[in-house]
């Protein structure tokens, strides 16, 4: 086909499709009307688009007579920068996801949808040309009306426009306002202004709190100091309690004067509110705020914030990512290891690793914080390939706690409690200091089953056991969120002999709460805290500083500080430490050191006690005597061996379909069409299942692939994409790619 050589506007949409998509000008238009980053409304098929100009060309393989034209342009100017465009396309080939998904992807959803940049608006009134020209005598009928427009007229000679508020304070009504608009005598602007300390954006405070530093934080803050001119990886490894957030601050102090912008991450929404008050008492800037808890406008209104540099600060969780920051100075992402910053469907990307990218294309160091290195890091770190700034020392009197691995085979336990367990809880109440029970599982019980026939309660959508929750009387499957009532008898031989078994957090706190009437016990897992305002009310209880007994999930595990915390008691991580997925050992480990390091953050000692099976495993064995890192270098040397990441390359083919076995058998088929592309460097594992393989109504298979080389590897995942999109037959079954995945299992 002849290429056209005329100019055409080269538009992304948010689609699967792999491509641009060629449009005109409208008639009598020229194409600088169509600001490259601007949004616009396209025809496509039979239905209207939201589009981005993504750049011009002087071709098309489509006939220039056969090409539509835009309909009209929503932003008179770019909401995104190209620099933005560019990192989209870098995301988009390494993720090998499509660049107009992931420009959509990047975007608030006000945006996405064509709504208004403008979120909050105050409406101003001025005189029309046809108001300055209408002679005053002529509403001698209407004289309010008369006497607005000459009051208006009076603004107007003065260039003036006034807000409709100061309007109805000086007494005229809105519907005075209404006629003198409808007879098109006054014109109303809307004007964008900043709300006051919205959840989004908020006024720094600058309370000047001048903390005494160690001197590892002294030496660690001169050694970042240095290297904060160029791009620069540095991995700010630091134990639990040991200050990482003092050095942020110290070094955020030093950006901000440049007239920069600085942007943190953090892993999870539950740490947002202890965050950003520490935030706000140290800096009189303002801070805006990502998280998955705010509304759209929230959202769009900090994004706006950004972008047009009036927030100095970002503080948010993982899409935060993709915030416009034309003065970005450095990024810091704290809790570095943490796998949320991994995003697990549509488009899979990692938060941490484009902020290396985004670091790099601006040229500007960015800390990468943690008391538990990834591997990837740690290995970068051995490398030389990231800057090492260590930290072994807790701040202030702190010191570490003491760790104990509590064997509980052929034990009687009390509801799942030793009695080495519920011994030292009282020991630490009646002492008047607070306690931390762990079970990474929240609701009463994971198991309902029947004493006579051994039947067990199933999700029907899921391979997944039904979990119990008491409280709602109800049971719930935690992949896909499928809930029926609690049956009284058994599905399979109508036995009234059910039986709960196994631990959550409900039953545990229910235990808890039998055996220390006296004390408070407060539970924080999903179910529990809603959103960050309920978090908030935990916290302000839990630092009034009276005893109590705190049972949670995860969500308590990092970046909590609680001055009277002083034991903790894990319990059931056995399952982790024999999980099939590569990485369950290195998940294990940065858990367990990051829930014991809840524990003596001050003056007051601390305990952990560890509830085991298992309690000779050799990696939990090691980081007992010698701690996270000399385990984390027994993981690396078994990778090795065994040629997984961060030795090799890895990226998984996922599909799924209602229909058993056609995912399988869809890989199977696309496997054997591409053998001639798959690179001789590349090893190709599968199709296997899922380990849970039926998941949400939908059975699941994946081919994982691994290579040395990371060009050969996505050669060959490019290859599988480009067949799947050739062949209009799969569309039954839904793929997608993951690059460097977090699960695998």
């Amino acid at each position: 086909m002849s290429l056209t050589t005329n100019k055409v506007i080269k538009v992304a949409i948010s689609s699967p499709i792999d491509s641009l998509f060629d449009y005109t000008p409208d008639n009598g238009k020229n194409i600088e009307e169509y600001p490259i980053g601007s949004r616009v409304n396209i025809p496509f098929g039979s239905v209207n688009k939201i589009g981005i100009v993504v750049s011009y060309s002087n071709k098309s393989e489509i006939d220039f007579k056969k090409l539509k034209s835009i309909k009209s342009v929503i932003d008179s100017e770019p909401i995104i920068e190209e620099e933005f465009i560019e990192l989209a396309r870098w995301i988009s080939e390494y993720y090998i996801h499509p660049l107009g998904d992931t420009l959509f992807n990047m975007l608030p959803n006000i945006l996405r949808k064509g709504g208004s940049y403008d979120t909050y608006t105050k409406s101003f009134w001025r005189v029309s040309k046809k108001g300055l020209n209408l002679p005053l005598e002529s509403m001698s009928r209407s004289p309010k009306q008369k006497l607005l427009l000459e009051f208006l007229r009076d603004k107007n000679f003065n260039s003036q426009e006034i807000s409709e508020i100061n309007l109805i304070t000086k007494g005229f009504n809105k519907e005075l306002i209404k006629k003198l608009s409808e007879k098109e005598l006054i014109k109303k602007i809307e004007k964008f202004y900043y709300p006051k300390n919205t959840q989004s954006l908020i006024d720094g405070k600058n309370q000047n709190l001048n903390l005494n530093l160690t001197g590892e934080q002294k030496k660690s803050i001169n050694i970042i100091k240095d290297k904060l001119n160029s791009f620069e990886v540095i991995l700010l490894d630091g134990i639990t309690g040991s200050g990482k957030t003092e050095i942020y601050f110290h070094i955020i102090k030093k950006i901000l004067p440049l007239m920069k912008q600085v942007l943190v991450l953090i892993p999870e929404i539950s740490l947002t509110p202890q965050t950003i008050q520490r935030f706000t008492e140290r800096f009189p800037e303002k801070i805006a705020i990502f998280h998955s808890g705010l509304n759209d406008k929230e959202r769009l209104l900090a994004w706006r914030a950004c972008k047009d540099e009036t927030a100095k600060i970002i503080i948010g969780t993982r899409s935060a990512i993709f915030t416009p920051l034309p003065k970005l100075g450095l990024i810091i992402i704290d809790e570095e290891h943490d796998s949320s910053y991994k995003q697990n469907d549509g488009l899979h990307y990692s938060a941490r690793d484009i902020g290396i990218i985004k670091a790099k294309n601006q040229n500007i160091p960015i800390i990468l914080g943690t008391a538990t290195p990834s591997i990837e890091s740690y290995h970068n770190m051995i490398k030389k390939k990231y800057s090492h700034v260590i930290l072994r020392k807790r701040a202030g009197n702190a010191k570490l706690p003491n760790i104990q691995i509590c064997d509980i085979r052929n034990k009687e336990l009390h509801h799942g409690f030793s009695e080495q367990a519920i011994h030292l809880i009282r020991n630490t109440l009646f002492d008047g200091k607070q306690v931390l029970v762990f079970i990474n599982r929240r609701g009463y019980a994971p198991v309902l089953m029947c004493q006579d026939c051994g039947w067990n309660a199933m999700c029907p959508e899921c391979d997944s056991r039904l979990t119990i929750h008491r409280k709602q009387k109800l049971l719930r499957c935690h992949h896909c969120n499928f809930h029926s009532k609690i049956m009284e008898k058994c599905n399979n031989c109508h036995s009234s002999n059910l039986v709960c078994l196994g631990q959550g957090t409900q039953r545990n706190a229910e235990t808890l709460q039998n055996l220390f009437p006296k004390f408070p016990i407060i539970r924080i897992d999903r179910d529990t805290v809603k959103n960050k305002n309920y978090i908030e009310k935990y916290i302000r209880k839990i630092n009034t500083g009276q005893p109590l007994i705190l049972v949670g999930t995860q969500m308590l595990s990092k970046g909590h500080h609680f001055p009277r915390l002083s034991t903790v008691v894990i319990l059931d991580i056995d399952q982790g430490l024999y999980n099939p997925d590569f990485r369950s050992e290195e998940k294990v480990l940065q858990l367990l050191t990051q829930v014991s390091g809840r524990a003596g953050r001050s003056e007051y000692e601390g305990n952990v006690l560890i509830q085991t099976y298992v309690p000779n495993n050799p990696y939990l064995s090691c980081w007992e005597k010698n701690g996270y890192h000399e385990a984390v270098f027994e993981i690396l040397k078994n990778r090795e061996f065994y040629e997984l990441p961060p030795f090799t390359y890895m990226g998984i083919l996922r599909a799924d379909s209602k229909n058993p076995n056609e995912a399988r058998e869809f890989l199977e088929k696309i496997t054997k069409q591409n053998k001639t592309n798959i690179n001789e460097n590349c090893q190709i594992i599968g199709p296997i299942p899922l380990i849970m393989e039926k998941k949400a109504g939908k059975h699941r298979a994946q081919i994982i692939i691994k290579s040395k080389n990371r060009r050969d590897l996505h050669k060959t995942l490019e290859s599988f994409k480009i067949l799947i999109n050739s062949n209009k037959k799969n569309y039954r079954v839904r793929w997608s790619i993951d690059i460097d995945p977090i699960e695998v299992s």
